[in-house]
């Protein structure tokens, strides 16, 4: 069935229109597809694997605190540990300087102890702290610290082809003088981020020595993980329903791998496909990952005939997105990281019309991106607080036949006439999210782009279902500056049937989002979006995620303000 246009212009998912185009033919002005609407939401990713880390030093309880020495009086004058490393007697005082001078219970030599005990664990050592047989002179009393040592990491369980690369993640453990926690957690992190894994890392007396510990690690993979996606966020020119089929593989090289493979349609297997390809592998026992992905979509959007009688507008696109990025975790700790990136995106875009080559479009853009993210470092079932956030540098090269600025005698024209292959642009995103009250939390999602040149709409920002506007169009408005944010109050579990494994989440949100682009006599568009929904969890097999979204004012090239939206997006595993 033939869909109307979007007002004004032949609007398709893939084609967001600007308010700048190539004038090369009497054909309704088109763009090439945005980043986000060739790269739709993809399915949830796999619950990320866990390390946990069991065992220790025992210590010992005090027999000081038997009755029959509760008559035992001690005035305590000074303390001194015995076998101190990585830390100095000065960072132990606290331990026992509100004891001094004061005529106690002998057991007052447990109490001191357990808070020098609690110091070093504070610290990440795993120590006990003991109280060795003496007199007591003076006031002075000796304890001696035993340090746990890690000397022999032992690999146990289906890990495959990647026990080596665990093997070398958590061998740099046993080098340490002393087993330090919070020395170790980057290690284990790293290995927890070992796609299709997971690790659970046990601690056990070696039988060699004094605090000399082995580590057992249990390794339970996951060979393989195929899921299915259908929504409904795409636009009626290109949809709006449409399914894609994904397969993930962990662990083929034994690198630490994760290779991808999916295909996204439209129900008539005519207006989009996308085919989409990636692998990424670790290098090395410190975490870099080297990636590539690529991305071919093809689009043929259903479009009304302009005129009443006439014929459907013939217009098809290709795109081809290929990429290739290292990243390396500067930091990588529970309570914040911090990770860089350096990548090389290459994007081919063609657009014909009845035939003819109407666009072309050739960028090879390098960036640069920092990845942040912090919680709120108290143990509970739901942070405080979290905060995660991107920051990104982007510019073009002329490199790899990149398309020229203007128009170029015997050459397609590129979609936007003045539009910089080689510009530059910052980009950023964030997530801030704060627990109001038991259960109830909000969150605010920025995001941001500056540009300093005029781009193409690969390198635009827009505002839509796959950004910021929930119930408009991907792409109803596009430029090449903007900003936007997406507010949510929601709630952070209700579980209405208990012993049944569904979780739900209601929340109402308000999004909103302003675009500005270069040298257009109105380069300047904004929309606004409030609405509310329900996200569920169902048997640990689905996700049901239910919107209804209504946009308040009619943007970009709308004639009217659209139609409110019942957006549905249902992801489920298939297998295992």
């Amino acid at each position: 069935m033939l869909k109307p246009a979007r007002a004004g212009c032949i609007g398709l998912s893939l084609f967001a229109a600007t308010s700048v185009f190539a004038q090369t033919a009497p054909v309704p002005p088109v763009a090439p597809p945005t980043r986000e609407e060739i790269t739709p939401p993809t399915p949830n990713a796999p619950p990320a694997t866990r390390v946990k880390v069991e065992g220790g030093i025992e210590r010992a309880p005090c027999p000081l605190d038997d009755p029959a020495y509760k008559d035992v009086k001690v005035t305590v004058t000074s303390a001194v540990f015995n076998n101190l490393k990585g830390v100095t007697p000065d960072q132990l005082a606290p331990a026992y300087q509100s004891y001094l001078g004061q005529e106690r219970p002998i057991s007052v030599v447990c109490d001191i102890r357990d808070a020098a005990a609690t110091v070093l664990r504070d610290k990440g050592y795993l120590a006990a702290v003991q109280v060795p047989t003496q007199k007591i002179e003076g006031g002075q009393v000796r304890f001696e610290v035993l340090y746990a040592r890690l000397v022999a990491v032992r690999v146990r369980g289906e890990a495959g082809r990647a026990e080596g690369l665990i093997g070398s993640y958590l061998e740099p453990l046993t080098k340490q003088e002393v087993f330090n926690r919070n020395e170790a957690e980057r290690y284990l992190l790293l290995v927890r981020d070992l796609p299709g894994y997971e690790v659970r890392l046990t601690l056990r007396p070696a039988g060699t020595g004094p605090g000399e510990l082995v580590g057992d690690v249990t390794v339970v993979r996951t060979p393989y993980l195929v899921d299915f996606n259908v929504q409904n966020l795409a636009a009626h020119d290109t949809g709006p329903w449409g399914g894609q089929l994904r397969a993930q593989f962990f662990g083929l090289t034994g690198l630490g791998d994760r290779t991808s493979i999916a295909f996204y349609s439209t129900p008539d297997f005519d207006e989009q496909q996308i085919l989409q390809l990636s692998h990424d592998f670790r290098l090395g026992g410190e975490g870099l990952t080297l990636g590539a992905r690529f991305n071919y979509a093809w689009t043929r959007p259903d479009i009304a005939p302009q005129v009443p009688g006439g014929a459907r507008p013939d217009i098809v696109a290709h795109t081809l997105f290929a990429n290739a990025e290292a990243s390396y975790p500067f930091v990588r700790t529970q309570a914040a990281n911090l990770r860089g990136a350096v990548g090389l995106d290459f994007v081919n875009q063609n657009v014909r019309f009845a035939g003819v080559p109407l666009n072309r479009d050739r960028l090879r853009v390098l960036y640069l991106r920092l990845d942040a993210d912090a919680t709120d470092p108290t143990i509970g079932a739901v942070p405080a607080w979290r905060l995660t956030g991107s920051l990104e540098l982007r510019h073009g090269l002329d490199i790899l036949d990149a398309s020229e600025r203007g128009i170029v005698a015997g050459r397609t024209p590129q979609s936007r006439a003045n539009g910089d292959t080689e510009g530059t642009l910052i980009r950023a995103t964030a997530t801030g999210e704060v627990q109001l009250v038991p259960n109830l939390a909000f969150s605010l999602t920025p995001r941001a782009q500056i540009a300093f040149d005029p781009l193409l709409s690969f390198e635009q920002i827009s505002g839509g279902n796959y950004t910021v506007g929930r119930g408009y169009d991907p792409g109803t408005i596009i430029g090449d500056s903007g900003f936007g944010f997406a507010a949510e109050l929601k709630v952070n579990q209700w579980a209405p049937f208990p012993g049944r494994e569904i979780a739900l989440q209601p929340f109402l949100f308000l999004d909103s989002a302003w675009v500005w682009t270069k040298n257009a006599p109105d380069g300047r568009n904004n929309l606004v979006s409030v609405g509310g929904g329900i996200r569920s969890s169902l048997f640990n097999r689905a996700r049901l995620d239910m919107t209804l979204a209504v946009p308040t004012r009619r943007a970009g090239l709308q004639a009217r303000r659209g139609d409110v939206r019942f957006l549905v997006s249902l992801t489920t595993k298939l297998l295992p």
